[in-house]
């Protein structure tokens, strides 16, 4: 695990044992990209399955780890009061669709990054 880039982000996920390497790199793969583009996430812990979720903390959205895809969920504030949330999927090996997903992810975040 590359320590510096989870830097200011609360690693509470039990522990790596839990995820494949692959996820861990593609949660890595994700911080690298956010990182001086937008705000880091406020946290990361364990999802349903063998997943690492990010949260922020100043936004209703939060991106679910796996080991080949990753998933944008956008909670209440973005939705009609129909849903509670909506969720989008993005191949973590489709270069085009993990720029879609860190657009959509930038456009949901406050304005100004970290």
């Amino acid at each position: 695990m590359n320590d510096d880039i989870w830097q200011g982000v609360s690693r509470e996920f039990c522990s790596t044992d839990k995820v494949t390497k692959a996820t861990v790199e593609n949660a890595e793969k994700l911080l690298r990209l956010i990182d001086g583009r937008s705000e880091m996430p406020t946290r990361a812990f364990d999802g349903w399955f063998p997943t690492i979720i990010f949260y922020w903390e100043s936004a209703e959205v939060e991106v679910e780890v796996f080991e080949d895809t990753y998933e944008l969920y956008f909670f209440a504030e973005h939705e009609s009061e129909a849903s509670s949330f909506s969720v989008r999927e993005f191949p973590s090996s489709d270069p085009k669709a993990v720029e879609e997903l860190l657009a959509e992810l930038i456009a949901a975040l406050p304005a100004g990054g970290s």
